[in-house]
């Protein structure tokens, strides 16, 4: 989905939910404007003397200065030249979509004056593979890859989409990435963000149809509009623990984005944030204090109208932003976390005074136990001495049959003798006969 389409969603979005915004997206943009720019006036568009070019003459009331903006160019080159001057007017700056899905465009040499971009001016350009930077603009610079940034590498402006790769990262250093900084690079799968990161813009990443994996560094807080939105192949985001909002159409037409995890610390959830996502529930936590519309349970026919889903379930906590969103839309079924947890608390509580009766329990079946075996054990032991003593009494009458048989023994050996003395008698009276 292109960059036009994608604002035009967005603004149709925000036409339909206007009676639940306080401020509009004209508001929006308004506040966006800087003091320093609200003194500048801008001219009608003009077409140079050579027929390619489109521009505005810039006037800055503060400093009495005037410069041209380009607007668009309709020439064929592959190896664009930014001028230094059209009409005799020195060329600063781009406006908004400049050179927007101008594929015939290679090589962007940027001229030693340019110092101003507007809006995503290289959205699309996907044959785009290089920039060149004039040795004396003081503005601009050149890294890894052939990207533009800003010339104290504090701001990322531009990955040519033909040589991004599979794998990009981000210098060392970056602290903000420009509008479209990355978008409709598809070859990209995997992109490694700086820890001095502190600010995605709109579009940032949108249409990184490769893209699957992404960790955003902690130090971002915010999230800028349509950042993510037709990553198709995005599954897994990390957002950071201090983030606090999520801009409108943030993740939009991520398809394959069937969860996300948010930070506690988080606040604002813009409209459109998650159309057209994987997921037909989420979990929202009780600091989301502003919701906006089609930002849940929402998706986009072919057209691009977005209508509801049939049915989408948030849970969240009663009484807050979550709650009142879904009240608001009757597609998206609320379900109470506080509800849900103080049940889960009664089971809890149930669970372990359940517990502690077992083991009440248990301590008497122990004690029980204990007692009963104790008391066999003692009958045993009464047991035993009773036997005993049956016992030593027996022993008693067995050694009076003893006694009683070696007197009887005794005796037939005193028989024995008295015989044989008879014998020997007899013998000796025999002897004396002869």
């Amino acid at each position: 989905m292109k960059i036009k389409k994608l604002a035009a969603v967005f603004a149709a979005s925000a036409l339909f939910c206007f009676p639940f915004f306080s401020v509009s997206a004209d508001d929006t943009a308004a506040d966006e404007v800087s003091e320093e720019e609200s003194e500048l006036e801008e001219s009608n568009p003009v077409t140079s003397s050579d027929g390619l070019w489109e521009y505005t003459i810039i006037t800055d009331k503060e400093n009495n200065d005037t410069y041209a903006s380009i607007k668009s160019y309709s020439g064929n080159d592959t190896d664009l030249d930014i001028p230094e001057e059209l009409d005799g007017n020195v060329v600063k700056a781009f406006g908004k979509y400049a050179f927007h899905e101008n594929t015939n465009i290679k090589t962007v040499n940027i001229s030693e004056n340019l110092s101003e971009f507007g809006n995503s001016p290289f959205f699309g350009c996907t044959s785009l593979e290089k920039f060149t930077v004039d040795d004396s603009n003081e503005v601009f610079d050149v890294t890894d890859k052939g990207a533009l940034t800003a010339d104290d590498g504090k701001l990322f402006v531009c990955c040519p989409p033909a040589s991004a790769g599979k794998e990009y990262k981000i210098p060392d250093g970056v602290e903000a990435l420009e509008e479209s900084a990355f978008a409709v690079c598809s070859s990209i799968e995997k992109i490694d963000m700086p820890d001095s990161l502190k600010r995605i813009n709109l579009y940032c990443f949108s249409e990184c149809t490769s893209l699957d994996n992404v960790v955003i560094p902690d130090n971002v807080t915010e999230l800028g509009m349509f950042a993510f939105t037709g990553c198709k192949s995005l599954k897994n985001i990390k957002l950071p623990d201090n983030m606090t909002t999520i801009g409108g159409g943030a993740f939009s037409f991520c398809e394959s984005l069937s969860s996300i995890e948010f930070p506690k610390a988080l606040e604002k959830i813009e409209q459109a944030a998650f159309v057209s996502t994987g997921f037909t529930e989420i979990e929202i936590p009780y600091t989301v204090t502003e919701i906006g519309y089609s930002a849940f349970g929402y998706t986009a026919d072919a057209e691009g109208q977005i209508i509801p889903m049939e049915s989408f379930a948030i849970k969240g906590y009663s009484g807050t932003a979550a709650q009142s969103y879904c009240g608001e839309n009757e597609n998206v079924t609320f379900v109470a976390l506080d509800e849900i947890e103080a049940s889960s608390d009664e089971e809890t509580e149930n669970e372990d005074k359940d517990e502690k009766n077992d083991s009440d329990h248990t301590v008497i079946y122990i004690v029980l136990g204990c007692v009963l075996g104790a008391a066999a054990v003692t009958m045993i032991i009464i047991g035993i001495v009773k036997t005993s003593k049956k016992r030593h009494a027996s022993g008693d009458d067995d050694n009076t049959d003893n006694d009683m048989y070696i007197d009887d023994v005794d005796n037939d050996d005193a028989e024995a003798e008295s015989v044989q003395e008879s014998n020997e008698n007899d013998g000796e009276n025999d002897d004396e006969n002869i």
